[in-house]
């Protein structure tokens, strides 16, 4: 009998510590799972805010003009500008910057009415330095090719075909493969096409 009840006592210790070995292997597993759906919250509230777009509306260096009469928005960057200018260039924004639609814009910036633009602030800087002159007017200068493709790109967007013929053509003068026949042979649509993925690393 006597060894009977130290085999019992035996089993029930080995059961025992059997338990109390489950149970620290339950509690490690719920910690080590609740560590990772911390970080997975973690991380997917840092991708969140990596995907949220930036709207700083910080306002442009040079493209602030305090005698301007429209904001436009694009990527975050403001333009303070002349409407009269944006529309004897582009019909596509003079009719996005109609006085109906002046009078209808529900955001002001410096009393003026703000107008989201699509596309990228550097696109759209290449064409308002040719908008103002000082692109197309340079002396002495060289326009980088990463400004010409942007002014091309930005021209068949905002539907300025003189603008992008004048950027081909200034970027034919730096690719020997590129002749000026070659662009004349071609349309402005397909030349801007052509623009569009051959520069699309670039910009």
């Amino acid at each position: 009998m006597a060894r009977l009840r130290a085999v019992d006592t035996a089993r029930d210790a080995l059961i025992g510590e059997e338990e109390a070995d489950i149970q620290m292997g339950e509690a490690k597993t719920d910690t080590s799972s609740t560590r990772k759906r911390a970080s997975s919250r973690s991380e997917g509230d840092q991708d969140d805010r990596t995907k949220r777009p930036k709207t700083t509306n910080e306002n442009h260096e040079r493209f602030w003009f305090h005698d301007g009469n429209v904001v436009v928005r694009v990527e975050g960057r403001l333009f303070r500008l002349h409407s009269s200018i944006l529309a004897a260039k582009s019909k596509r924004m003079a009719e996005i910057l109609s006085a109906e639609n002046q009078r209808n814009a529900g955001e002001l910036v410096d009393d003026c009415e703000v107008f989201d633009f699509e596309g990228r602030a550097c696109h759209f800087t290449a064409l308002l330095d040719a908008l103002y002159g000082e692109l197309l007017c340079l002396e002495g200068k060289v326009p980088s090719l990463l400004t010409l493709a942007c002014l091309m790109r930005a021209s068949h967007q905002w539907d300025v075909p003189a603008y992008a013929a004048w950027a081909l053509k200034e970027i034919a003068l730096r690719w020997p493969w590129t002749t000026l026949n070659q662009i004349q042979q071609r349309s402005t649509s397909t030349l801007c096409a052509w623009g569009h993925f051959s520069f699309e690393e670039m910009v």
